[in-house]
């Protein structure tokens, strides 16, 4: 378990070293689906950064904001999930499943995460003074990705826990 650790924070500290590889593949559909949601069009800055604009306001999705840790998360715990099993063959099987479906997961949750983080902002900017509002901002993305992490983890314990008694 410990080297899952290990390997999830070594490849979250890739995020810092090819920010525009990851971000282009978690933060682009991410930002994409998110304007989608929202009703708003997407634009870019000169550093590639998506900037979603519309008539209450604009968003700027930086590369730190594209999920890349979350993703790292979920396939350490896919991947560890999946050696618990007894199967050789469903193992790997598992273990393939376990990065498309931790990068499905991310990029639902990340849109998910904008979009309640924009809502927020704008009723949150009438109510708090400006100080507050990057508090309130992260504390929406921390609840929105434990609770993704959450339902995750349910899901997988009970798909294993099914697996192994088999």
């Amino acid at each position: 378990m410990f080297w899952l650790v290990a390997v999830a924070l070594g490849l979250s500290m890739l995020g810092g070293e090819y920010p525009l590889a990851v971000y282009r593949l978690l933060g682009y559909p991410s930002g994409f689906l998110s304007a989608f949601m929202l009703g708003m069009r997407v634009g870019f800055n000169e550093g590639h950064e998506i900037l979603i604009e519309g008539l209450h306001g604009q968003i700027r999705l930086i590369a730190g904001c594209c999920g890349f840790s979350f993703f790292c998360i979920l396939c350490s715990f896919g991947v560890y999930s999946a050696l618990r099993l007894n199967s050789h063959q469903t193992k790997w099987r598992y273990i393939g499943a376990a990065f498309f479906l931790a990068y499905g997961v991310t990029i639902v949750t990340n849109t998910i995460r904008i979009v309640c983080s924009f809502h927020v902002h704008r009723i949150s900017q009438i109510i708090f003074p400006s100080v507050y509002l990057d508090i309130i901002h992260r504390g929406v993305g921390i609840s929105i990705f434990l609770t993704s992490l959450l339902i995750v983890s349910l899901f997988i314990e009970r798909t294993v826990s099914y697996g192994t008694s088999q």
